[in-house]
């Protein structure tokens, strides 16, 4: 026997969840990239949201659980069938996509997001293993968010921003948080599929660099073990200092490789997020991924979602 699932939408702050009539809802939620996104078909006759109401989601089956703010950007009305609206997780308003033109100087790159957080007016999550490096940062003729996913890129991070909160996560599955891991046991998912490449699985890389001291090439090498790959860090007039080299070539190890493993499932719905840590048990061993999207799918009646990882 299913339970059904239980729907709760505060529109503005105000529960208006009987008012909507919601007749389906989805939800796209991601780990980096792109912005989450919820959309829901509402009765003709219901209450009509306006463009910027701010909507919390609220999921559960015995109780609630808080999936996510979101704000109406797109209203289409289907004369005397329904109401279909879609809501953003990003208020584009507070000027996040503006170009700007400045200077961040040499200070904790935590410190840095935080201010752009304060300049948005959202809260900031930040716990990633880099967080304290030092840090100079030209921001060029380029947007807040761009800005953030060059950095967030530079310290193989995840950054989102969700529920009016600018998040920094670890990409490392090695450094996953207890609060970030999900498990599933395969049998528990209605399907499953995994796909494997045929990619190198690098276990070190050797930099290559400029020393600023005394003007010569050197190596380092981080990871341990063999295959290696070797990657030349010293450009024309730019030199790196030696916490620079270790931080890009840890960045550049881990991303070479990303995308070993893909894989996805559907099971009935339930609270899992994008962005957290999958330990999948399958023919008695576990192994750990890292969630990339999760859908949700409702009616009054039924929630199923699907979630990808790699």
């Amino acid at each position: 026997m299913f339970l059904k699932p239980k729907i709760k939408l505060k529109v503005n702050g105000k529960d208006e969840t009987q008012n909507l009539r919601i007749q389906s809802l989805s939800y796209n939620d991601y780990s980096k990239d792109s912005i989450d996104t919820l959309s829901l078909t509402c009765a003709p006759n219901a209450k009509t949201l306006n463009f910027g109401d701010r909507c919390e989601l609220y999921l559960g089956y015995k109780s609630y659980n808080f999936f996510g703010s979101f704000y109406i950007s797109s209203i289409k009305e289907n004369y005397l069938t329904s109401m279909e609206y879609e809501a953003l997780s990003i208020d584009f308003s507070k000027g996040l996509k503006n170009p700007k033109n400045r200077s961040f100087k040499t200070q904790p790159v935590k410190d840095i997001i935080e201010s752009i957080a304060r300049e948005n007016n959202l809260k900031a999550k930040i716990d990633f293993d880099k967080s304290n490096t030092y840090v100079f940062i030209e921001q060029n003729n380029a947007s807040d968010t761009s800005l953030l996913n060059d950095i967030a890129k530079d310290f193989n991070a995840n950054f989102v921003i969700k529920n009016d909160t600018l998040i920094f996560l670890d990409k490392d599955k090695d450094k996953a948080k207890e609060d970030l891991i999900y498990s599933l046991d395969a049998s528990s998912l209605s399907s499953l599929s995994i796909e494997h490449n045929n990619k190198t699985d690098y276990k070190s890389l050797i930099a290559h660099y400029l020393d600023l001291e005394t003007n010569t090439t050197k190596s380092l090498k981080v990871g341990k073990g063999e295959p290696s790959i070797s990657k030349n860090y010293s450009l024309a007039n730019q030199a790196f200092s030696l916490s620079e080299i270790r931080l890009k070539a840890e960045s550049d190890l881990l991303k070479l490789n990303e995308g070993l493993t893909k894989g996805s499932f559907t099971k009935v719905g339930g609270v899992i997020f994008a962005g957290a840590f999958l330990d999948l048990k399958l023919r008695g061993e576990i192994k750990r991924y890292l969630l990339t999207q999760v859908s949700h799918t409702l009616s009054p009646e039924s929630w199923s979602m699907s979630a990808n990882f790699e």
